[in-house]
């Protein structure tokens, strides 16, 4: 795990984005400890010309919600590998979403994140099922211009 994570983070450390680009925050919330498709999503929407900044896995709430306000990021997305308590999941990403600025989108995707979508939505989160989905929706995320309003 420690080897494929550094081979990661240098990934993501080279493929720098162009200025101007999209801002987003990229980590896992609480209890959830899988990052390898969080780092992948990192990957993926660098690869698609946005600032990414990673901060990593298992992270409290309070925390994600300063480091997006810090960076004036454009959007946070969060990878959810796995869910116990999924009401204890809808609440912390409620409890996200409402520390987020209204124009920064909330997106949640991996495995739980399809399985609870229903849930997850409720919170005001955009679930991305998919990698598909996700390259559609960094594309029509950047092509929108929201980052002019949240940033």
């Amino acid at each position: 795990s420690v080897a494929l994570r550094r081979v990661l983070s240098r990934l993501l450390a080279s493929l720098p984005a162009p200025v101007g680009a999209p801002f987003i925050v990229i980590g896992t919330p609480p209890d959830q400890r899988h990052e390898f498709g969080a780092m992948f999503a990192a990957i993926v929407a660098a690869a698609r010309n946005w600032r990414v900044s990673y901060i990593g896995a298992d992270l409290p709430i309070d925390d994600i919600a300063y480091a997006a306000r810090l960076a004036r990021a454009d959007a946070v997305a969060l990878s959810i590998v796995r869910s116990p308590d999924v009401r204890a999941l809808q609440a912390e990403l409620t409890q996200l979403r409402g520390a987020l600025p209204d124009a920064v989108p909330l997106v949640a995707g991996g495995h739980a994140a399809t399985l609870y979508g229903a849930e997850l939505r409720a919170t005001g989160a955009i679930v991305i099922p998919d990698l598909d989905a996700w390259e559609s929706w960094l594309d029509a995320a950047a092509a929108s211009g929201f980052p002019a309003v949240a940033g």
